[in-house]
């Protein structure tokens, strides 16, 4: 629960909207340990952030179904680039609403205008602040 409340907590402090939870390292899941990892996921949405799992293995997929467990509404990916490439995606510009935009910004339709999308930062790899 300590990764659940210090994700949160940056969530919070950072304002990320994008949570990826690389889980290739993982070979064996049951059904509250996805329960668990679902109820993350809820949490780091409700905080504003998307959220994608990334590298799940087929003996964990396989397990989960046969178990029932609910995976509505469970973004998943392959490979961890393939999480950062659906992240990108999921985190457009065009995507969104006029209500988060000021005026000047938004196109007829309510969507943002010719916006660049932020850079998305990978943990694994120095910022170019840091770089200083």
């Amino acid at each position: 629960m300590r990764f659940r409340a210090e994700l949160l907590e940056m969530l919070q402090t950072s304002g990320a909207r994008g949570v990826i939870l690389d889980l290739s390292g993982v070979d064996v899941m049951d059904f509250e340990d996805f329960r668990a990892v679902r109820d993350t996921m809820s949490m780091a949405r409700l905080m504003g952030a998307e959220t994608i799992l990334s590298g799940l293995q087929p003996g964990v997929v396989s397990a989960l179904i046969d178990l029932e467990a609910d995976t509505r509404n469970v973004e998943a990916a392959h490979s961890l680039d393939d999480a950062f490439e659906r992240m990108e995606a999921l985190l457009k510009p065009e995507d969104v609403k006029r209500e988060e935009l000021p005026d000047d910004m938004a196109d007829e339709d309510g969507f943002a205008a010719d916006l660049e999308p932020a850079p998305i930062h990978r943990a694994d790899e120095p910022r170019e602040e840091d770089a200083t």
